[in-house]
């Protein structure tokens, strides 16, 4: 049910008058990049300005007198083309059946009693947009109607990053939206309050909203549309960032805001690059070096671009600045950021994957631009919730050396204290951003909600495993999993995860590891056990004498108890997964159980020493500094090597 986009046409005369501005364009450029140049910089000169922005704002100009007329010459031939092929259309299109009361423009009584009833997508791109009709005032009522696009040639339409519930908790789907095309769709109060913002008073607005375009009840659709989720929000004319209803607290902050001169943010170019030196780019293979290749010349564009449009973009500043004490300010952005919204996991990609200009921030009827948002951000100090947001901005933009080394694991760490109301959406919602940064390299990596929690959980385990290696992903669990059947070696990640001791700050903690650490800190293998359950099998060799730590290693603890390898009870054993790094094991029947990774040391004071350093001796394989050589002391400490089964 729903109609399908329709492109407008504006008829060949209008494409002349088009193409005659175009034409007229093309004869002015000569003159333009004579002219545009002479009085800028003569300008600059005579007023003492900056020369370096007169030359940002001659290239802007300059690049922009050839783009226009291009762009204008292909829109005609576009509309030309369309005109020509479309009355051969109807030999390949089957004419859709027409139902009663489907019609928006019938003058059938359309039924506004009975659920919308959303019919499959046809094709791997397809999408559902709700198309917003006008409105003059807040309070009228909406009308709307569902139609599909496909996002190979997408049409013009906004996203929309919001929050199911308010900022009272209240999830409840008791708002009933109407469609024109038949039916009613159950939403959230904050949705509606969204719908009703984006509502434009002259005009019709398409617009993509997750609770409305996808069907809910279809676990195969919401698996097939959130791996659309990159391409929905990169191919979207504006994100929409709907923070809630404004008080009087938002309008003062949005107000200081979009005072701010662009040059005054305190925001730089957000990408940076993690460039190789020739040698080490002579030393990957052929497609690692294109990729790198790639990357270089995306940077440069971008950073070129940015500074074009920080140089005209000027429609968001407001004539009189407004001054505020920096308490004030941090009082506001405080306030401000304890909105549910920027404590919520998807909205992260929303608002990582477009590019920076595309997004506009909303609260009620204020509004501002992304970059002013992210310098009200980057003002809190010590704020984790909100900082994460300008985090995983900032991080998305970079770049890792290693081209093949995945970054799920370092923004899951980054997400940490996100909340989902979806178990296992504390994966899938970062998963697209993973997956932008990783360039697609791990296929294998995809959201599936036929899957339950525990075999999502159990999945992505298995793979940080065999990716990080064991030693690595094993000391980021502090806390027992509460998930009936989970097994003991994967990550519950609505428990409190990680240990954030084990974790090198800022930057990228897992992917920037040495592939010798991350790849072979023990012989190990997940298996799937006779009863379909997966396991961990690990061939170490079992500590026999020395120290270890329960908890001084753990980033809450306040202590460190250290105790002798030989007094560890009967039923449990101490594996070396890499010197330094102990495994604690405890025996249930015939199998074990992952417990706890533990710093290990010959003597009481290596224990300490481990613990002080613990994130550089997870990253960097270093262990005991005062310990003698491994191969010397084999014999003395450790068993031979054998096989653990962990369940």
């Amino acid at each position: 049910m729903g109609g399908k986009i329709e492109y407008t046409d504006p008829g060949l005369i209008g494409i002349f008058l088009y193409q005659l501005g175009s034409c007229a364009l093309f004869a002015l450029i000569p003159i333009a990049w004579i002219l545009v140049p002479i009085f800028n910089f003569s300008s600059a000169l005579y007023l003492r300005r900056n020369l370096k922005e007169a030359a940002q704002t001659t290239a802007f100009v300059m690049s922009l007198s050839v783009i226009v007329p291009l762009y204008i010459t292909g829109k005609n031939i576009i509309f030309l083309l369309n005109r020509i092929i479309s009355p051969f259309q109807a030999l390949w299109r089957p004419v859709p059946s027409q139902r009663r009361g489907t019609d928006p423009d019938s003058d059938i009584p359309l039924r506004h009693d009975e659920p919308y009833q959303y019919e499959s997508l046809a094709g791997e791109t397809a999408i559902r947009l709700l198309r917003i009709f006008p409105g003059s005032r807040f309070e009228d009522q909406l009308v709307v109607e569902l139609v599909t696009a496909d996002l190979s040639y997408p049409p013009s339409y906004d996203a929309l990053s919001y929050t199911w519930g308010d900022d009272t908790g209240n999830i409840d789907r008791s708002e009933k939206l109407p469609c024109k095309n038949g039916g009613i769709i159950c939403i959230t109060k904050n949705c509606e309050a969204a719908i009703r913002r984006l509502r434009l008073p002259r005009k019709n607005r398409l617009v993509w909203i997750d609770a409305v375009c996808i069907d809910q009840i279809s676990n195969i659709e919401r698996t097939h549309q959130v791996s659309l989720m990159s391409k929905i929000y990169k191919s979207a004319q504006k994100i929409i960032v709907y923070t809630g209803e404004g008080t009087s607290e938002t309008a003062e902050l949005f107000d200081w805001l979009n005072s701010i001169d662009e040059n005054e943010l305190d925001i730089s170019a957000p990408w940076t690059l993690e460039d190789l030196n020739s040698t080490e780019l002579q030393n990957l293979d052929e497609p690692a070096r294109r990729q790198v290749q790639r990357r270089r010349a995306e940077f440069w564009f971008n950073d070129v671009m940015w500074r074009i449009r920080r140089v005209w973009r000027t429609s968001m500043i407001s004539t009189d600045r407004i001054h505020l004490s920096d308490p004030q300010v941090q009082h506001l952005v405080r306030e401000y950021c304890s909105r549910r919204w920027f404590r919520r996991v998807w909205v992260l990609q929303e608002v990582a994957l477009p590019p920076i200009n595309r997004i506009q921030v909303m609260c009620g009827t204020n509004v501002t631009t992304a970059e002013r948002a992210l310098h009200a951000i980057s003002q809190l100090q010590g704020d984790e919730l909100s900082y994460n947001i300008l985090h995983i901005f900032l991080l998305f933009r970079r770049r890792l050396k290693n081209p093949k080394r995945s970054h799920h694991l370092d923004i899951l760490i980054a997400t940490r204290g996100r909340e989902a109301s979806d178990a296992r959406d504390k994966i899938f919602a970062v998963l697209s951003i993973a997956q932008q940064m990783d360039e697609s390299s791990f296929p294998k990596l995809k959201a599936d909600y036929e899957k339950s929690t525990q075999e999502v959980y159990a999945e992505f385990s298995s793979f940080f495993i065999e990716h990080h290696g064991p030693a690595y992903f094993l000391s980021l669990i502090k806390s027992p999993s509460q998930l009936e059947d989970l097994p003991s070696w994967s990550a519950h990640w609505t428990v409190p995860w990680p240990n954030c001791k084990a974790v090198k700050e800022g930057g990228f903690a897992a992917g920037s590891r040495p592939p010798d650490i991350a790849d072979s800190s023990a012989v190990f293998e997940v298996v799937d056990d006779v009863d379909d359950a997966k396991c961990l099998l690990l061939v170490r060799p079992k500590i026999l004498r020395g120290y270890f730590t329960w908890n001084g290693h753990i980033d809450d603890s306040r202590e460190t108890d250290i105790r002798q390898v030989e007094a560890v009870a009967d039923d449990e054993v101490l594996v070396e997964m890499r010197p330094g790094i102990a495994a604690l094991l405890k025996r249930k029947k015939d199998d074990y159980v992952f417990v706890r990774i533990c710093p290990h040391a010959l003597s009481e004071d290596g224990v300490h020493e481990l613990v002080e350093r613990w994130s550089t001796v997870l990253t960097n394989g270093e262990g005991e500094k005062s310990a003698p050589r491994r191969v010397d002391s084999l014999h003395d400490y450790l068993d031979p090597p054998q096989t653990f089964r962990v369940r």
